[in-house]
């Protein structure tokens, strides 16, 4: 009698495990449909950058930097050279950046869309963009980050991930605009849209209506958008 009624325990247990799996995978299941429904950005987006066929149409060329090197290249640089200045420079900026990245993160939810300003203006601080697109790239199992890389129009597209090296489009001259019209173009509404930038412009589109976040890779005391947050400000 008592091994009849321990069977029956186990099998209720048993039982409930398996409602619980089946819940969970339920679960799963809605939220891969959630965050890659049609016009949520989180979906992978495919790599599209793209060099013009006559470089002379836009001054300079795109710019290719592998992270992971230059930054290995800037760390056993002597103190003093360029190289081991531009190392310096991302190091302190990242760790500078970190807690307004954190803040916004924290307060936001889903997608994350990275707008680059890789105009020609930006110079060394494209190693910036690249280091805080790497420190973007470890939250990318949460939340998807996408980067767009524009100056006056949309030069690239990447989905961030783990081990991004720090791939960067640079030329031409500086527009706030084209970004935020390639996602409202695509039906993309992301829940928070960092916006890397020397603040040299003051082209800028009506109020998207998600939150955005400007990081200034300088300072730029009288940079003022007319939506967003300005880290640091």
């Amino acid at each position: 009698m008592q091994a009849t009624q321990q069977q029956k325990i186990q099998g209720a247990s048993k039982g409930r495990s398996w409602v619980g799996v089946v819940i969970l995978v339920a679960g799963l299941a809605v939220a891969g449909w959630w965050y890659n429904r049609p016009g949520n950005m989180s979906s992978p987006v495919q790599v599209t950058m793209t060099q013009p066929q006559n470089a002379q149409e836009v001054p300079g060329t795109f710019k290719r930097v592998d992270l992971a090197a230059q930054m290995q290249q800037g760390r056993q640089s002597q103190p003093g050279t360029e190289v081991r200045r531009d190392y310096d420079a991302s190091v302190s900026f990242i760790a500078q950046a970190k807690p307004a990245l954190d803040k916004a993160l924290t307060e936001t939810s889903g997608p994350v869309v990275v707008i680059a300003d890789t105009s020609g203006s930006m110079g060394s601080d494209l190693q910036k963009v690249a280091t805080t697109n790497q420190y973007l790239a470890g939250i990318s199992a949460t939340r998807p980050v996408t980067a767009i890389y524009v100056d006056d129009q949309v030069r690239g597209i990447e989905q961030l991930s783990l081990g991004y090296p720090g791939v960067l489009a640079g030329g031409g001259v500086t527009s706030y605009r084209p970004g935020f019209e390639y996602l409202k173009e695509h039906g993309g509404r992301p829940g928070l849209v960092i916006y890397l930038t020397d603040g040299l412009c003051s082209t800028f589109p009506a109020d998207p209506g998600y939150p955005v976040l400007w990081l200034l890779v300088r300072p730029a005391s009288d940079f003022r958008p007319p939506f967003g947050v300005v880290a640091g400000q």
